[in-house]
């Protein structure tokens, strides 16, 4: 290697040829480590010291022997790659391309992983790269199915599936007793990576038009997406995923045509209730989709008592990139939210009255407004207006979309309009009761009008759907905190650690009050200090504050200060979060111009939140309350937690 580029290499300890060879830019170090750290953690051997690479005659030949030798190889790409027209990495690429020459098209070698949003078509790679399937790891952080993936490669089995429940109100049964299903992630067999946001896609709508049947409970996109590239049993998922049918499928491209398969599983015994085989040209592989989707329901009516499903024609390329929007959106980072952006507008380009991309474009700003106010700043105006905006076009295109009554209610709740974004929500769960993610939502709306019983009990409704939806699981986890459940906190908090492995601040915001609550304070103090790590302001959401106030009653002197000025320095003199900063701090009066400026989605932490206990009682508190509108919330607010406690300490 030389000092442009970098390599991981296997160390053949285990046994030549059964190893994985990761190749990466330099500039991509840190992302290629934590594949490594991963790749470790599941018993892979993985070569890193980086004090050898040292370049010359005899590294080179060394790492040219190990491309010849090892089992799998792993180029890194990235934004970083994609500038880089040399490095030492696009001979390590060239070589492994080679090897391929050599193998049956049905070996496995080359398993490229995509760490950022660089698209598979415009990568700058061997062209052998783009004749496999490639894996998206975002940031290298949630690397489960990449691990998973490979150990299923070497012959290994995959690591196990995090336990679905682990908090007493969230048990079920092995076998639930009411009808449910999951729609597993259509594997793409074709060897167009391109291919894979439509086998996606035909998952997701098959999975969103079972979510409108009646008493049927379908379990939600990210849980039932978590196993796709893992060798994971039938059983083991459902059980996993608490429910007792499982849809999957296939979609393989030949020339001009596709084959597109789709099962039922009875998955207590893994009887196949029902498999067909869609053979069409490759013009119409978008509209076979709502043809499955039909046939599908129509099978799930017949055993499960579903009702019918009206189909609707669309636009093949506007629909393609509708179903690349939802992908990217998914992402929930500022860049996901760009691309969503662009491949929904690219959609309305071609079909301005495609309802769903004019629904794709108000959930990109309904949840990027959302950010922004998560630490207590001001949602953007501009946002909402446009999210409200694009949700009624959509509305007015079909009624029947649950996802834009999702959006009015979001827009309405951050525009603290409860009363109509309560109203929405009714109308959103006519439509859809399985709508995870709205559920996850309206514990927020449930929590800052006073009723955090309701609240978590919504949690609860979507953790059941989504149970391994790691953001929800961070809500459920600060809402617990409300209840002063700090044990539960501790529970979830372990359980999300098993989904994600890089820090997550509110995570650990989380763990750190609770831990706090408990009396643990050396923990306490710990798991403050991790939120440090996060520098973005808005990725920390609310967990600033709760690493200052653990710091400043747990930590050593004059660290929480400490703390806080590098956080300070990195703020707008005028921006509201500065409040939540120094109240934690003890500086009430001086945070007081900035709280009466706060965005309605804090307002619920002003109810319940420990932090806030101190100045309860002060005339000042008050008037604060009144300036924010929340005085009838929070005295309800206060009257539910008072009887949640009670109730808790009956049953001790």
């Amino acid at each position: 290697m030389s000092v442009q580029s970098s390599a991981l290499n296997v160390e053949r300890s285990g046994g030549a040829g059964r190893a994985v060879f990761l190749s990466y830019a330099s500039q991509d170090a840190e992302a290629a480590k934590r594949i490594c750290d991963a790749l470790r953690a599941a018993s892979v051997d993985v070569w890193f010291d980086q004090s050898e690479l040292v370049g010359g005659d005899a590294w080179d030949q060394k790492i040219r022997q190990q491309i010849k030798d090892c089992a799998i190889f792993v180029p890194v790409i990235s934004a970083n790659t994609q500038t880089r027209l040399e490095g030492y990495f696009r001979i390590e690429w060239k070589l492994a391309a080679q090897r391929t020459h050599a193998m049956a098209d049905e070996k496995a070698f080359l398993v490229p992983v995509v760490i950022d949003q660089t698209r598979d078509n415009e990568a700058k790679v061997p062209a052998e790269f783009k004749a496999v399937q490639w894996t998206h790891v975002p940031g290298a952080e949630n690397t489960g199915s990449l691990v998973a993936n490979i150990l299923s490669l070497l012959g290994r089995p995959g690591p196990a599936v995090p336990a679905a429940t682990s908090v007493r109100t969230l048990e079920a049964a092995p076998r639930p007793a009411g009808p449910s299903i999951a729609v597993l992630a259509f594997a793409n067999l074709s060897r167009d990576p391109e291919n894979e946001y439509f086998s996606d896609g035909i998952s997701e709508e098959l999975l969103n038009v079972l979510a409108k049947i009646p008493g049927l409970k379908v379990a939600a996109r990210t849980s039932a997406f978590f196993f796709k590239g893992r060798n994971v049993p039938i059983p083991e998922i459902a059980r996993t995923l608490g429910v007792a049918h499982v849809v999957e499928g296939s979609v393989r491209k030949m020339g001009n045509r596709v084959r597109i398969t789709a099962q039922l599983i009875d998955a207590q015994d893994g009887f196949h209730l029902w498999s067909d085989n869609f053979d069409r040209e490759l013009q119409d592989i978008f509209a076979v989709q709502d043809e499955i989707a039909g046939l599908i329901a129509k099978n799930l009516q017949l055993k499960l008592g579903a009702a019918a499903r009206t189909t609707k024609t669309v636009n093949p390329e506007a629909h393609r990139l509708v179903l690349e929007g939802r992908h990217f959106w998914t992402l929930r980072t500022e860049e996901g939210f760009a691309r969503a952006e662009q491949a929904y507008s690219r959609a309305l380009e071609i079909d301005p009255d495609f309802a769903q991309a004019h629904s794709g474009l108000a959930d990109v700003s309904a949840v990027r407004a959302w950010y922004a106010s998560l630490g207590g700043g001001v949602a953007f105006k501009g946002e909402l207006a446009r999210a409200s905006a694009e949700a009624y076009r959509a509305l007015a295109l079909d009624p029947s979309l649950a996802e834009v009554q999702a959006s009015l209610a979001t827009v309405a709740y951050q525009e603290f309009r409860w009363a109509d974004s309560e109203e929405h929500f009714r109308r959103l769960f006519q439509l859809n009761p399985n709508y995870a993610l709205a559920h996850h939502w309206h514990a927020h709306l449930l929590a800052g009008r006073g009723r955090v019983d309701l609240g978590l009990a919504a949690l609860e409704r979507s953790i059941a759907l989504d149970p391994l939806s790691f953001v929800t699981l961070v809500i459920y986890a600060s809402q617990l905190n409300f209840a002063r459940r700090y044990e539960d906190v501790l529970a979830i908090t372990d359980r999300a650690r098993a989904l994600r492995s890089a820090v997550h601040a509110p995570l650990e915001g989380a763990r750190a009050m609770a831990l706090l609550g408990l009396g643990r304070k050396d923990e306490a103090v710990a798991a403050a200090r991790l939120v440090q790590q996060e520098k973005s302001f808005a990725m920390r959401w609310w967990a600033g504050e709760e690493a200052l106030f653990v710091l400043r009653h747990a930590g050593p002197a004059g660290e929480a200060a400490d703390v806080l000025r590098q956080w300070q320095a990195g703020l707008p003199p005028d921006d509201v979060a500065h409040g939540p900063l120094l109240h934690a701090m003890g500086r009430f009066d001086e945070a007081l111009p900035f709280l009466e400026r706060m965005a309605p989605s804090f307002f619920a932490r002003l109810h319940y939140q420990t932090i806030w206990d101190d100045v309860r009682e002060k005339p000042h508190f008050h008037r604060l309350l009144a300036k924010l509108g929340c005085e009838a919330e929070y005295r309800l607010g206060r009257e539910t937690l008072a009887r949640m406690l009670q109730q808790q300490e009956a049953k001790k």
